[in-house]
């Protein structure tokens, strides 16, 4: 057992901007930038072996852009709204009503449902993050087990340290680590999107940073 944690505390101190930048097609520049968020984020919630962390980042750049954005997109044409993940909640005459409103797209979509019950909870409780955390529940959630105030501050979320560990704090309460040691990256996938979106880019990702990773420890 001193042997395996002893393994996954050099694994995770071998990490370099250049090792990560290399894993996650990010320039070295912006690997330095995020890589002691992620380490931080990674130890506290054991994403600790080459397999979860991989699964973790190959999940991280798609939701975030490559590190780019900690904030939801929200901006949809009609066509993406009646297409994309919330297409049931939005009708050819709503979509057409609504597209390009941010505000009312996430109210609509959001509201009345994860814990969103005050109006305007569905754009206070969007995603944020590099897992996006999104409905007032998962931001409780997350509040009661860290102790970061996010339900009255929900923006402290757009900050590097709070997007790294949320994700990470996601990843565990899903049991992704788990799925991770299997090397099932639908199955992680589905429970991050909650859908296929962007399936083969997650796979893609994922298989690139192990390919990486593993020839490190």
């Amino acid at each position: 057992m001193l042997s395996l944690y002893i393994l996954m505390t050099a694994f995770l101190s071998s990490l370099t901007p250049s090792i990560l930048a290399k894993a996650c097609t990010l320039k070295v520049a912006k690997a330095t930038e995020v890589l002691p968020h992620l380490l931080r984020a990674a130890e506290k919630y054991e994403i600790n072996t080459p397999k979860r962390m991989a699964a973790w980042l190959g999940q991280l750049v798609v939701e975030s852009g490559y590190f780019t954005c900690t904030e939801e997109n929200l901006n949809y044409s009609a066509e993406g709204l009646l297409t994309g993940s919330f297409r049931h909640y939005f009708t050819p005459q709503t979509a057409a009503m609504y597209a390009r409103q941010p505000e009312k797209i996430a109210n609509i979509a959001y509201g009345m449902r994860g814990g969103n019950v005050k109006p305007g909870d569905g754009w206070r409780y969007r995603g944020r993050g590099w897992i996006q955390l999104s409905l007032l529940g998962n931001y409780i959630d997350y509040e009661q087990s860290t102790g970061v105030p996010v339900v009255a501050n929900p923006d402290c979320l757009l900050q590097p340290a709070q997007a790294a560990l949320s994700g990470a704090w996601y990843f565990h309460k899903h049991q992704l680590n788990q799925l991770a040691d299997e090397w099932r990256i639908t199955a992680i996938s589905i429970r991050v999107n909650g859908g296929k979106n962007g399936l083969a880019e997650r796979i893609a990702a994922s298989n690139k940073a192990l390919a990486v990773l593993e020839k490190i420890i």
